[in-house]
């Protein structure tokens, strides 16, 4: 029962990353992403990863509207490499 308990959470949490992705919240978005990240999880890494490649798909224009930039994504994504041990 509890890695069904945690699966829900983290589709959950997905879920709503993605809503506030839509809402343009990203930096909001991104604040949730790194306080409920849990490292010893690989579904919050699937989670990160997908988080930053939606945002790599949203447009100059669309980033610039949200308050974010290409900067802060490839940021974000080092952090990720870092957290999860990554980097090589």
């Amino acid at each position: 029962m509890h890695s069904e308990v945690r699966q829900l959470e983290s589709d959950l949490f997905y879920v709503l990353l993605c809503k506030m992705i839509d809402d343009k919240k990203i930096n909001e978005a991104e604040n949730l992403l790194f306080e409920m990240l849990e490292v010893n999880n690989q579904d919050h890494l699937i989670i990160a990863t997908d988080f930053y490649n939606r945002l790599s798909n949203l447009t100059d224009k669309e980033l610039e509207e949200a308050d974010f930039s290409k900067y802060e994504i490839s940021n974000g994504i080092n952090e990720i490499k870092t957290l999860f041990g990554l980097n090589s």
